[in-house]
């Protein structure tokens, strides 16, 4: 299993040709695929604001049920993983990213992001492919 960071995951659905070739490999060959239900409120949220234009025609979706059809399980983001996202030392404050850096962590699976930001929380753990 791994775990699609949300741009990861709108890309692999409206705009495959985005994500680099190894991201796609790993995509194609992972098993099964996952997002965090952190990820439903980041596109709502931004979606919504008319800060990220590509989501808003997935918010008319119940996005839970659609990503299950398509075989992308969605994680939930549990008390655990909103205690330890708080208390991580990192100097990262996207809460989106640290609720599913987090979400990996606990899962034990690797994230598919461009962000290379990812890469400063210094957990040999945490594994980023792209």
């Amino acid at each position: 299993m791994i775990l699609l960071d949300t741009h990861a995951l709108v890309w692999m659905l409206r705009e495959p040709d985005k994500i680099s070739v190894g991201g796609r490999q790993c995509i194609a060959t992972s098993g099964s695929l996952a997002v965090s239900a952190a990820s439903l409120y980041e596109i709502a949220l931004k979606g919504g604001r008319g800060k990220w234009p590509q989501v808003v025609g997935m918010l008319e979706a119940d996005l839970e049920s659609r990503f299950l059809q398509d075989g992308i399980a969605v994680l939930p983001v549990t008390g655990r993983v909103m205690q330890r996202a708080g208390a991580l030392d990192w100097d990262h404050r996207d809460p989106f990213d640290r609720m599913i850096v987090v979400t990996a962590l606990e899962q034990g699976i690797p994230v598919v992001s461009k962000d290379v930001t990812l890469d400063t929380l210094g957990d040999a753990a945490f594994r980023r492919v792209w």
